[in-house]
Parts: structure tokens; C-alpha cells; sequence
């Protein structure tokens, strides 16, 4: 019994570091990429060119959720 009591405490604790590491992670890259993100509304003048980074397409038609909100952003700064 006493070796699965200490199994279970390494596994809390690597799980625990895992985590901890992943939100490290997606701090470090938000805070880093931060100024590079724009949304419609922070455009002050005119853009003739927009990228889209890519994400799923279903089929031959249909956008994945984020790839859709990412191209509808798009759409938004082209117009704006």
C-alpha cells in the first residue's frame, strides 16, 4: 500500500508541474504576441492586405469555428 500512496503524490505533483508549465506557457506567448494582435476596432487607417492563419476546413466548404471567427475578424479589419 505504501508504494501506491507515493505513486499518488508523484503523479499529483507531475500533473501539478504540467499545468503549471501550460499556463506559464500561454502567458509568457500572450504577453509576448500582444502587440502583434489587432482587432477591428484598433485599426486607424486603412489595410489592403490581411493574413489569416489557417485552422480546419470540414469538407470542401465548411470552416471550423476559430478559422471562421478568424476570417470574419479578417473581413471586419478589411472593411474597417
Amino acid at each position: 500500500m505504501h508504494i501506491f500512496k507515493k505513486l499518488r503524490v508523484w503523479l499529483a505533483i507531475g500533473i501539478f508541474l504540467v499545468l503549471t508549465l501550460t499556463v506559464w506557457a500561454n502567458v509568457a506567448i500572450e504577453t509576448k504576441a500582444r502587440p502583434f494582435i489587432t482587432s477591428a476596432h484598433e485599426v486607424s487607417e486603412p489595410v489592403e492586405t490581411v493574413i489569416v492563419l489557417g485552422a480546419a476546413v470540414y469538407g470542401k466548404k465548411t470552416l471550423s469555428p476559430i478559422l471562421e471567427d478568424r476570417v470574419l475578424t479578417a473581413i471586419d479589419l478589411y472593411h474597417a
